[in-house]
């Protein structure tokens, strides 16, 4: 994806010079979306490393994500980091702070990726959200028709309970992804 910030000789140097809070719990009823974020740091970002130390621009706050499995996936964990930065850019709206970017560590790997936000990548995550909301939020329901007495001859509770509702079904959730690594 576009958004990983991470090849090629002219990479940024990041430099974290503090952290802000540790397994922040964070819950955004404007995005519907909780998440825990391993580490909300501040730091500075030298976008050309041949750049005089003099230039180091003010720091930016981040969510830094940090992966301890052997094989990193890639993609998800790109995801997360990126919803990540929409949580913290709600939490710390009212001191006008801008996060565009999140950081993400393979400790396997030991890897520090920039997870820059793309509008249209998060676009799509929040749209796959609502999705699943939408579906989750559509449970097949039972409606009742109008009650008729039973006719003598049944004998069984669950041959008038098939007989007094009908099913009336709703969407059902996607088929599930047969992938471990993959959501």
């Amino acid at each position: 994806p576009r958004s990983n910030v991470k090849a090629g000789c002219g990479e940024p140097r990041i430099g974290i010079t503090g952290v802000l809070d540790t397994e922040e719990e964070i819950w955004s009823p404007k995005y519907g979306l909780k998440g825990k974020i391993d580490v909300t740091v501040q730091a500075h970002v030298l976008e050309n490393p041949s750049d005089s130390i003099k230039h180091i621009p003010h720091p930016h706050i981040f969510p830094l994500e940090i992966k301890t499995g052997r094989q990193p996936s890639g993609i998800e964990h790109i995801a997360q980091t990126m919803l990540y930065t929409l949580l913290l850019s709600d939490r710390y709206s009212k001191l006008y702070v801008d996060i565009t970017a999140g950081l993400l560590f393979y400790t396997s790997r030991d890897d520090l990726i920039r997870v820059r936000v793309v509008k249209d990548e998060l676009r799509h995550l929040m749209m796959a959200r609502n999705r699943l909301a939408w579906f989750m939020h559509s449970e097949p329901s039972y409606m009742p028709e109008v009650a008729v007495p039973p006719p003598p001859d049944v004998t069984d509770m669950e041959d008038l309970v098939g007989e007094q509702l009908s099913f009336v079904e709703g969407p059902i959730l996607p088929e599930p992804i047969d992938n471990d690594r993959a959501c």
